[in-house]
């Protein structure tokens, strides 16, 4: 696993570079010689497409040195510039990364300064505690053998009874019931304009009313948008004052200045909940493609997983394709972005329009829930719940609704009801096998009303239940062929869609 602490801090593989040739001229100590030298290793080793982080890590991080005393800038300006060329980079890229002024690496660096007070690095530090400060590197201190997450697990500590099943904290309901797990990576998913940052937003809004702390990283609007919202939505001044809310509003690429930026903010905020606004616009400007599984990989593994490891709620807001025909399971390109998700997944479906004035309604599903509880707490395991927007005054009450029980039993005695409509149709397309058959075939076959047998069959295809695809021949249309079984009891088995 590509840790925070690998991505912001790679470790030398050697603490011993004669061949180096640095000679200090009298500001440089020890410390400041034995860093150098290891960040200049870890430069030459670097290879094609991290070259240039590489070389703008180790002058970030030099340049903390030098702004206590302990380094020479010219000195390591000299060495990182040997290195640079030594593994391949351009003289004129070397030339741009260690150059001086407004946003450079060494003016970034410098406005840190490196506290060095002992040699010995706190006890058990986490990935991102050891981003916000870096393993030391001197001749006097004793390095420990690097660990990794290919070497076996303790299983004692799954088997002393101190595990507890994770359950839901964030995102509470008109019950007092949660919905988004800490820890763990979930998502909200919707068409554009369908009501899920708003909803992300009541997340943020119930947390600080609780006094927890959030931080909310935004790539689709900017902040004056989303302080609006939040007042609208009842925060006080105290609550976004009040110092237990961050906000970032990433511009530029996800490069070594980014990360530092991104682990202090975390250092400072300690969020309990991480809102990430926007995960096509997030992979776009780290330079990966939607589509691509390995990819949406690398981006969970970068971002998503280390924000998740700090203990924090992540939750993630990403769009569905507004071709009902095409969308399967998951956000906009690969399936992994689905896979990834660790906690629940809550698919949002407008079904009265909000605006200035208006009342919107909005339906949420689960779409996944790998830890089972939201699940459980949901109608025929899908249903969690309405969204009910009001807007009046420059006001927004917003009230995520339970579903309501008495419905739920009235609409279970219901022979016309969606979910076992939805069952019988999937039952005909299994008997039928590979044949397939219309969509007026369906309506003949399936002993309901034609209107609720064509919505079960969109929600079918919709679920990735049921494949609609072109009829060859004269007449056109489409057939329908069975996926993998539909039951009312499970809706939905997220292990079916795994990668």
């Amino acid at each position: 696993m590509t840790s925070w602490d690998d991505l912001l801090h790679p470790h030398p593989t050697t603490s011993n570079h004669p061949h180096l040739g640095v000679v200090g001229n009298g500001t440089t100590d020890s410390y400041g010689a034995s860093a150098l030298a290891a960040e200049c290793e870890v430069v030459r080793q670097a290879t094609e497409g991290s070259r240039n982080d590489a070389l703008n890590r180790a002058w970030f991080r030099m340049a903390r040195i030098i702004a206590v005393g302990r380094l020479d800038e010219e000195e390591a300006r000299t060495a990182l510039w040997a290195a640079g060329l030594a593994c391949g980079l351009p003289e004129r890229e070397v030339g741009v990364v260690l150059r001086q002024g407004t946003g450079s690496a060494l003016q970034a660096g410098q406005a840190l300064p490196r506290t060095i007070d002992a040699l010995d690095p706190p006890p058990e530090l986490t990935p991102l505690a050891a981003a916000a400060t870096p393993p030391h590197q001197d001749h006097d201190l004793e390095v420990s053998a690097p660990t990794s997450s290919w070497a076996l697990a303790d299983l004692n500590a799954a088997l002393d009874g101190s595990y507890t099943t994770p359950h839901p904290q964030f995102l509470t309901r008109s019950d007092g019931a949660c919905l988004l797990y800490a820890g763990k990576v979930n998502g909200l998913l919707g068409e554009s304009e369908s009501g899920k940052s708003w909803v992300a937003m009541l997340a943020v809004r119930q947390a600080l009313q609780a006094g927890q702390r959030v931080l909310y990283v935004d790539f689709e609007d900017a902040l004056p948008t989303f302080v609006s919202r939040l007042r609208a939505l009842g925060a006080t001044t105290g609550d976004l004052g009040g110092g237990l809310l961050g906000y970032i509003n990433p511009a530029d690429a996800f490069d070594v200045l980014a990360r530092q930026a991104l682990a202090e903010a975390l250092e400072d905020v300690k969020p309990d909940l991480i809102v990430l606004d926007g995960v096509n616009a997030a992979m776009t400007l780290m330079g990966l493609e939607l589509t691509d599984n390995t990819d949406a990989t690398r981006f969970h593994q970068a971002l998503l997983r280390p924000l998740a490891a700090t203990g924090a709620a992540v939750l993630t807001v990403d769009h569905v394709t507004k071709n009902r025909e095409t969308r399967g399971k998951g956000g906009i390109g690969a399936q992994a972005k689905r896979a990834l998700v660790d906690g629940c997944a809550l698919a949002v479906e407008v079904l009265e329009p909000f605006g200035a004035g208006s009342t919107g309604r909005l339906r949420v599903t689960v779409d996944k829930d790998r830890p089972g509880a939201v699940r459980g707490l949901a109608q025929a395991g899908q249903l969690v719940g309405f969204a009910v927007l009001h807007s009046h005054d420059g006001v927004v009450d917003l009230v995520l609704e339970a579903p309501d029980h008495e419905k739920a039993v009235q609409a279970n005695s219901d022979p016309q009801r969606l979910t076992l409509v939805m069952e019988r149709v999937s039952t005909l397309l299994r008997d039928l096998g590979s044949t397939g058959i219309s969509g007026t075939g369906i309506e003949k076959a399936v002993a309901a009303r034609a209107a609720r047998v064509r919505e079960a069959v969109e929600a079918l295809v919709d679920g990735g239940w049921v494949r609609r695809s072109p009829r060859q021949g004269r007449g056109g249309g489409f057939v329908y062929l069975h996926v993998r079984p539909y039951s009312e009891a499970q809706p939905d088995t997220d292990e079916d869609l795994e990668l």
